[in-house]
């Protein structure tokens, strides 16, 4: 193999060692940003949710999440 043949064939292999890692480097900047923002609206709804409730459904609350751990499946009991 020449010395150009095996220079273009280095290029090319690094160009899409580059692709790919940018590739997934973006991927994981996404995925990351998604997370946060899912995160971020979770805490807002449940924020608006304690909000509305009135103190003794709070404490109901407060007693469920300790058993249940999610403030979910409580919404959808009182909403039924």
């Amino acid at each position: 193999m020449s010395a150009v043949r095996r220079n273009i064939a280095t290029a090319a292999h690094h160009h899409v060692q580059m692709f790919w890692t940018g590739f997934f480097t973006g991927f994981a900047a996404c995925l990351t940003i998604w997370l946060s923002a899912h995160v971020v609206y979770d805490r807002r709804q449940r924020a608006a949710f304690m909000a509305s409730l009135s103190p003794a459904e709070r404490e109901k609350l407060k007693g469920f999440e300790s058993v249940r751990g999610d403030w979910h499946g409580f919404r959808d009991l009182l909403h039924r």
